[in-house]
C-alpha cells in the first residue's frame, strides 16, 4: 500500500493531536467547501480557531484566482472570455509553469484541454457518452 501525501497528513496531525497529552488545547475542529470538495480542518492548538481561519481565507483567496466550479475566479473568466486585463500574479506564475511542462513533454501535458472536458461533462450528462 502506497502512502498518499493526504493520508501522511492525516496520520502526522493524528499523531501531534494525541502527544499534546491531558493537558493540551480543546479540538477546534471545521467542516466545509474547499477546492469543489468538502473539507475538515481539525486543530489542537490555543490558537486554533485564528489559524483556520486564516487558512479558510487564503483557500477562498486561491479559489478566487484559480476555480473551475466559480464562474467569477479568474481562471473561469479566463477560459470564458480568452483573456484577462489584470491577471493575479500567482496565475501568470501557474500559466508559466503549465506552458513549461508543455515545452518539456512535447506538447503531451496540455493545459488547455478544459473546453474538451466541460464538453465530455455536458454530453455524460445529456446521456450522450
Amino acid at each position: 500500500m502506497t502512502l498518499s501525501r493526504r493520508r501522511f497528513l492525516s496520520i502526522s496531525a493524528a499523531a501531534l493531536a494525541c502527544a499534546g497529552g491531558a493537558n493540551a488545547a480543546p479540538l477546534y475542529h471545521w467542516q466545509g467547501g474547499a477546492l469543489g470538495a468538502r473539507a475538515t480542518i481539525t486543530l489542537r492548538h490555543p490558537e486554533a480557531e485564528r489559524i483556520t481561519h486564516a487558512a479558510r481565507s487564503e483557500i477562498e483567496r486561491l479559489e478566487q484566482i484559480f476555480s473551475l466550479y466559480r464562474r467569477t475566479s479568474s481562471l473561469s473568466l479566463l477560459n470564458a472570455v480568452g483573456q484577462l486585463d489584470a491577471p493575479p500574479f500567482e496565475l501568470l506564475d501557474c500559466l508559466t509553469l503549465a506552458s513549461a511542462a508543455h515545452q518539456a513533454t512535447g506538447g503531451l501535458f496540455d493545459p488547455t484541454v478544459q473546453p474538451l472536458w466541460d464538453l465530455y461533462a455536458r454530453s455524460y450528462s445529456a446521456g450522450q457518452a
